[in-house]
């Protein structure tokens, strides 16, 4: 899904793209970034997944977010490892009771 509305967006160039439209990749963007947030997930692959460049993935998590796709990644990474480690705790307090 997220590549098939890259590529209508991709005949366009990003910064020239009405803001709703920038907006809504974006958010394709970060729903995948947060349906992915394995260790692997860098540049190359963010890139290679979007389709779009370096400097257009800067443009948008700047102008709309305030920040970089990889501070984006990495506090995404670290909300994902909080849950998990709360759960781990929360299972292993079920399981200490038995």
């Amino acid at each position: 899904m997220l590549n098939i509305f890259i590529g209508v967006v991709k005949m366009k160039k990003i910064s020239s793209l009405a803001d709703s439209e920038n907006k809504a990749l974006l958010a394709e963007i970060c729903n995948w970034i947060d349906k992915n947030t394995s260790p692997n997930i860098g540049w190359t692959e963010l890139i290679e997944t979007t389709g779009l460049s370096h400097k257009e993935l800067q443009f948008l998590f700047d102008k709309y977010l305030n920040t970089t796709p990889m501070t984006y990644i990495r506090k995404q990474r670290e909300e994902s490892n909080k849950v998990a480690y709360a759960d781990k705790v929360k299972y292993n307090s079920l399981t200490a009771n038995n």
